[in-house]
């Protein structure tokens, strides 16, 4: 999630993932590629989290309304490839992207409760 990275503040939601705070050039260098791969295949991160980010974090990754500064280039397909979800049916690869995407959205406030996504079609 990318709360873990950028945000200096978790509410309660978000207070069941652990932290991991960097400490080196590289830790630094790997969170910019997992926010990149996260980007990549969710979408971008709204304005509102990044408000509530690091400030340091955010400057250094995030220009503008929240786009991606020096992003690396991603050169893959889709979530609704076959490459993502090998041997499955085009209704059922649908359905299972669908609840991808809602299970991942970057603002926790918009993510759906556990027993919501328990009734996810």
């Amino acid at each position: 999630m990318p709360m873990i990275i950028i945000v200096k503040d978790y509410t309660r939601i978000e207070s069941g993932y652990l932290a991991k705070v960097p400490i080196s050039q590289q830790d630094k260098t790997e969170d910019k590629q997992h926010l990149a791969e996260m980007i990549d295949l969710f979408g971008p991160f709204l304005k509102p989290l990044l408000d509530k980010g690091k400030p340091d974090i955010v400057q250094s990754m995030f220009y503008g309304e929240g786009k991606f500064k020096d992003a690396p280039l991603i050169d893959r397909p889709g979530l609704m490839s076959e490459a993502f979800t090998p041997g499955l049916d085009k209704e059922v690869r649908e359905r299972f992207v669908s609840f991808l995407l809602a299970l991942m959205k970057t603002s926790p406030e918009e993510r759906p409760m556990p027993e919501d996504l328990l009734r996810h079609p």
